[in-house]
């Protein structure tokens, strides 16, 4: 239950790689108490990740504040989520679906193209402001990782929010060094396009050409623009 683009992409990766060995996800996650499967509905922001995948470390700056959409299911059983972040420049949208399980709070996800199976717990939430989020991977090959998210109703969360999603990632055994905030590209329309990064040339001082000297009439230096902020780059990056 998070946004499925952005976290298929890093299991790909997990998959795609030969990594080493990594701490095993505990068995026993709790859920939120009392959890309410209704007021998790609606939209959320992901504003950090952290995951005992090696190939994070590879892909983090590639990786953007996303935005995730859970609602009902087609079914009684399913919750119905849609994800929409950049990807290589263009706002892509993902739509799937996650089956509910005899605990409140914890969903599946399988993925037969690699053929995983995903667990999904919402562990920590007052579903105004913030969702924490615990997804365990299993996979033959692989063994298993876990992934912690941070999701904000807001795409800000306060600080000690941000600090709190460390202390839960570090609980589960991700290292700290694989715990990371996203960048914010802000909100995109699926299909649309980033704009071309923006170069502003640098502006040079003109400086008008002086009488001969003894004229006693010597030109004055113009400066076009201050000398601090002579360029700047305005990039845009997936």
């Amino acid at each position: 239950m998070r946004s499925l683009g952005a976290l298929l992409l890093l299991l790909s990766a997990c998959l795609a790689v030969s990594a080493g060995p990594v701490p095993t996800p505990p068995d026993n996650i709790q859920v939120q108490e009392n959890f309410n499967i209704s007021r998790i509905y609606g939209k959320w922001y992901n504003l950090a990740i952290g995951s005992t995948c090696p190939w994070l470390k590879k892909i983090m700056d590639r990786m953007t504040v996303s935005t995730l959409v859970l609602g009902e299911g087609a079914t009684e059983a399913e919750i119905s989520m849609t994800s929409t972040r950049w990807r290589k420049g263009v706002c892509e949208e993902t739509s799937g679906a996650y089956e509910k399980t005899d605990t409140d709070g914890k969903f599946l996800y399988h993925k037969s193209k690699w053929n995983i199976t995903m667990e999904s717990y919402v562990v920590h939430t007052n579903y105004d402001e913030y969702a924490i989020f615990l997804t365990k991977k299993f996979s033959r090959h692989h063994g298993p990782t876990i992934t912690a998210k941070l999701y904000g109703r807001a795409p800000q969360l306060r600080e000690t929010l941000l600090q709190d999603f460390r202390v839960v990632a570090q609980g589960v055994g991700i290292p700290e060094d694989s715990i990371f905030t996203m960048a914010d590209r802000g909100e995109c329309v699926p299909g649309e396009q980033e704009p071309e990064p923006i170069l502003i040339p640098r502006v040079r001082r003109a400086v008008l050409p002086q009488e001969e000297e003894g004229s006693g009439g010597g030109q004055l230096v113009t400066e076009v623009t201050k000398k601090e902020g002579d360029e700047e780059l305005l990039r845009f990056s997936n």
